[in-house]
Parts: C-alpha cells; structure tokens; sequence
C-alpha cells in the first residue's frame, strides 16, 4: 500500500485557508445579560459593545476600580 503523502518536513506549497479562518467561540459567557445591562446603563459599556467579550472585561475591571476607590477623580464615567 502506498500513499502519497509528503513528509512532515517537506512543504507542500499549499496552506489550508479554510481552517485558517474558523473563529473559535468561548462557551463561557463572561458576564449575565442582567450584569451587562448593568454595565450599560452606569455608562461603563457601550450598547454597541454588548457583545464584545473584551470590552465587558473592561468594563467590568473599570467598574472593581472605581468601587474600590481606584478610580480617577470624577467616581465614575456619569459622575456630574
């Protein structure tokens, strides 16, 4: 039986694009819809962002800060 195969150090010439694009999705959510709306309606996210796991990170982390008073000077982004 043969087959024609190159070997593991021999490139072929050829890359797969099609698994080169595949996007792979956490399972996880990182936050609850409750906490996002949360996040949103104190100005920490941005409705747009809702669903941008990176910025509901951030968010998130801005929030701890300023509660735990390491925040900038104004407590917050909607602080008058």
């Amino acid at each position: 039986m043969s087959f024609n195969c190159p070997a593991p150090h021999q490139p072929t010439g050829r890359l797969n694009v099609e698994a080169m694009n595949k996007v792979i999705q956490s399972p996880f959510q990182v936050a609850s819809s409750e906490m996002i709306t949360k996040l949103i309606r104190a100005g920490y996210l941005k409705p747009a962002q809702r669903h941008d796991a990176d910025a509901v990170t951030k968010a998130i982390v801005q929030m701890k800060q300023d509660l735990r008073g390491g925040g900038t000077d104004d407590d917050g982004p909607n602080a008058a």
